[in-house]
This record gives structure tokens, C-alpha cells and sequence, in this order.
């Protein structure tokens, strides 16, 4: 389910909620709306709003984490790809075949990073790790013939291992690591609140708005936490570009 459509199915609960509040407020019998009672209602909607405050909080200062996270790792590994390939120019021609097997693992993350953008992580499952393998093979094919190539055949292969490892973190990092029953709670919370609003709130245009507003504000923010949560896919995108830049490099 995209994260669109999971946020409106949100919207609809929560501003729902408001909605139903007012409603259900215009048939309920007076004394269920006395002062005693709104106050109950206040003290409850009190609770529910911190816990619901806090964890949204808490989420979009993860999400924010991990999608500043995965950046990083996406700008290391196209570092490590400039260092691994410059050991293998020092290492001679006899390394030239692991050199192009290098460009082809940046052009081959280039075209995974945008296909997981286009079609979401169901593209990128489809890939197999191949590319990398091919290097390490490549890596473990060179017979050094000195003690120095000995050293660079021993780095790059430890360079490539780290890429290798990256790769799969990228891969891990496609699928939502939001649980649903959790975000289910929150809605629950959420509306919860908003029905409580409506059923205390004045019922007219300008009070319809303003809850109309909120509840898109609060909505808003579920979408922002999913889409960093998310980073190869919707809106929010992590840029390929540190992987241009050492494919430029790489040319050079």
C-alpha cells in the first residue's frame, strides 16, 4: 500500500472522528455535555494528546535519523569505490578487468537506486548481488607478483567487502521498518482526539475548518515520518548523486 494512500485512509479517520464528535454531540441528552462532563472529556483527551505528541515527536526525529543515515552510508560507499579503484590503478594493468567490473557496480547501483524510485522495492528484490560477487571474484582472481601488490590486492579486497556490505544495507533499507499495528494505534489515538474535539467543539463553518486544517496538519506528519522512513521511494528521494560523482571519477 503506498504511503498516499495509507495517509488519506489517515485523513479520513481522523478528520472522520471530528465529524462523528459533532454528530453524535447534536443527539446526545444535556446532561452528558455538562460542565462536569466536558471536563472529564478534557482531562481524558489530555492523556491521549501526550502520549499522542510525544510519539509523533519521537518518529519524525527517527525517520529524520535514519533517512540522514542512509545518505551517509550511500555518500561512504561511493567513497570507498574512489579509494578501491585507485588501489587497483596502483596496481597495475593486470587489474584493469576489476577496474571496469567497479564502474559497472556504480552504473549498476545507479539504475537500481532509480528503479526502486520508479517501481518501488519489489524492483530492487529482483536484483541479486551478482555485479558484487563478480567483482570479488575478479578481486581474488589477482596473483600479486611483489610485496606491494600483495598490499593492494589485501586492501581492495577489504574495501570491497565494505561495499559489498553496504549494498545489502541499502537492500534492507527499501522496506518501511514502521510497524502497522503501531501506526494503527496512533490513528486510533488520534482519532480518538478529534472525536473528543468535535463533541465539545461549537458546531459551525469556521470550527469545521480549523479541525479540517489540524487534522491535515497531523496527517502531514505521519507522511513525512513514512516517506523518510521510505528514502528509494515517494517524494522524499535519496539523491544518486554521490554514485554520479564517482562514476565521474571513475571515467577519468
Amino acid at each position: 500500500m503506498s504511503v498516499t494512500i495509507v495517509c488519506l485512509i489517515g485523513f479520513v479517520c481522523v478528520f472522520g472522528g471530528s465529524l462523528a464528535g459533532m454528530i453524535l454531540g447534536a443527539f446526545l441528552p444535556e446532561h452528558h455535555l455538562s460542565d462536569q462532563s466536558i471536563d472529564t472529556i478534557k482531562a481524558a483527551r489530555g492523556v491521549i494528546v501526550g502520549l499522542a505528541a510525544l510519539t509523533v515527536g519521537l518518529l519524525v526525529a527517527s525517520a529524520k535519523s535514519s533517512f540522514d543515515l542512509k545518505g551517509s552510508e550511500l555518500r561512504s560507499s561511493a567513497a570507498k569505490i574512489i579509494v578501491l579503484d585507485r588501489t587497483l590503478e596502483k596496481y597495475g594493468p593486470k587489474a584493469k578487468e576489476a577496474r571496469d567490473q567497479v564502474r559497472q557496480v556504480v552504473i549498476n547501483g545507479i539504475a537500481r537506486v532509480h528503479a526502486a524510485h520508479a517501481q518501488g522495492a519489489d524492483a530492487e528484490r529482483l536484483n541479486t548481488g551478482a555485479i558484487i560477487d563478480n567483482l570479488q571474484r575478479k578481486l581474488l582472481a589477482l596473483r600479486p607478483e611483489n610485496e606491494d601488490q600483495a598490499w593492494l590486492k589485501s586492501s581492495a579486497l577489504s574495501i570491497g567487502s565494505e561495499i559489498a556490505n553496504s549494498r545489502w544495507q541499502i537492500y534492507e533499507s527499501l522496506s518501511s521498518s514502521l510497524q502497522w499495528p503501531f501506526l494503527a494505534v496512533l490513528l486510533f489515538w488520534l482519532s480518538g482526539i478529534f472525536f473528543s474535539f468535535g463533541l465539545t467543539a461549537p458546531r459551525n463553518a469556521s470550527v469545521v475548518t480549523a479541525l479540517f486544517v489540524a487534522a491535515a496538519s497531523v496527517t502531514g506528519a505521519i507522511y513525512l515520518i513514512l516517506e523518510l522512513d521510505m528514502p528509494f521511494m515517494g517524494l522524499i528521494q535519496l539523491s544518486t548523486e554521490p554514485l554520479e560523482l564517482a562514476l565521474d571519477q571513475l571515467k577519468r
